[in-house]
C-alpha cells in the first residue's frame, strides 16, 4: 500500500481502520464483535511503521534514514510501554466504553489530519515505478530473508506483548503483592 497508493493515502486508510476498531470494540456487545474490532485495529496498526518509514525515505537525507528508521521503531515500542498507565487509569475511572470510543474518535481526527497534511514527498519528486504485484510478491516470499525476518519477528514480538500487555500487571499485582495504582506506575513509581 505504501507503494501503490502512497504513505499519506496509506495511513490515512490505516487510522480509519483503526478508529473504525476501536470504535467497534468499545461498542461491542458480545464478543465476536469485538474480536472484529481489535482485528480491523491492528489490520490499521500494519499500515503504520512501514509507511512513515516511506515518508522518511523521501523527505530526509539518505544519511538520516537509519536513525528515523530506529527512533520510528523505539518511540513506538516506548509508546506502548508508556501508554499502559493512561489506558489502565481511564479504564479505571471513565470505564471501557468510553475510554475505546475516546480512542477511536482520536484515531479518526488523526486520519483527518493525515489526509489535509502529509504529503507523501517533496513537490518536484516523482512518484516511483511500480513493478507487477505478483511477481514482486513472489520474489519477495522466495527470498529467505523475508521468511527469516517474518519468523523473528513472529518469535520475538509474541513474548513482548504478551509479557507487557497480559502478564506484567497482574505479576506485579498477584505475585509481587503491589497496590494496583503501583503497579501501574514506573519501576521508581515515576509515571513515564
Amino acid at each position: 500500500l505504501a507503494d501503490r497508493l502512497g504513505p499519506r493515502r496509506s495511513l490515512t486508510l490505516g487510522l480509519l481502520a483503526m478508529g473504525a476498531g476501536e470504535l467497534l470494540f468499545a461498542f461491542s456487545p458480545a464478543l465476536a464483535p469485538a474480536i472484529a474490532g481489535r482485528a480491523l485495529a491492528g489490520a490499521g496498526d500494519a499500515c503504520m511503521f512501514l509507511n512513515v518509514l516511506r515518508v522518511a525515505a523521501f523527505w530526509l537525507p539518505p544519511r538520516r534514514y537509519a536513525l528515523a528508521a530506529a527512533l520510528t521503531a523505539a518511540m513506538g515500542a516506548f509508546g506502548q510501554l508508556l501508554s499502559t498507565a493512561p489506558l489502565s487509569a481511564a479504564l479505571s475511572d471513565v470505564g471501557w466504553t468510553p475510554t475505546f470510543a475516546a480512542s477511536g474518535v482520536l484515531t479518526a481526527v488523526l486520519a483527518v489530519l493525515a489526509v489535509n497534511r502529509l504529503q507523501d514527498r517533496p513537490e518536484g519528486v516523482p512518484a516511483p515505478a511500480h513493478a507487477a504485484l505478483g511477481p514482486t510478491l513472489r520474489h519477495a516470499w522466495r527470498a529467505p530473508q523475508t521468511r527469516h525476518g517474518q519468523w523473528v519477528h513472529f518469535a520475538l514480538m509474541a513474548p513482548f506483548v504478551t509479557l507487557t500487555g497480559l502478564w506484567a500487571f497482574p505479576y506485579l499485582v498477584q505475585d509481587q503483592g503491589l497496590p494496583d495504582g503501583r503497579a501501574a506506575l514506573g519501576p521508581r513509581g515515576h509515571r513515564h
